[in-house]
């Protein structure tokens, strides 16, 4: 995941689409966020982050300010520092959703 990003780059890979907020509508509070961010960040980079860090900062502000959370208060729960962080039962309905970019392997 790439660290720096414009604010046409944020627009095209970070805004949320009709759909997707659909799913994110369901969520309750602070927890908005945290799950547009897994979503987002799956469609692009085609996994979960590993820890709260992997997701940059400016991302973190654009999703905050252009969805219907504005608190950021549940992304030590992003993370999988430790058992109690782990992100398991939310990947579940992500993934199914997502359409993350095919890897591909060359030898």
């Amino acid at each position: 995941m790439k660290r720096l990003w414009t604010n046409d780059d944020l627009v095209a890979q970070w805004s949320l689409q009709p759909g997707e907020l659909a799913l994110v509508e369901y969520k309750e509070g602070a927890n908005r966020l945290g799950f547009a961010l897994l979503l987002k960040y799956f469609q692009i980079d085609g996994r979960f982050p590993r820890q709260k860090h992997d997701v940059p900062v400016p991302v973190i502000a654009f999703v905050a300010n252009h969805s219907t959370s504005r608190s950021t208060s549940t992304l030590p729960t992003i993370g999988t520092d430790g058992p109690s962080n782990s992100i398991g039962p939310t990947s579940a309905p992500l993934s199914a959703f997502a359409n993350p970019p095919r890897r591909t392997t060359t030898r």
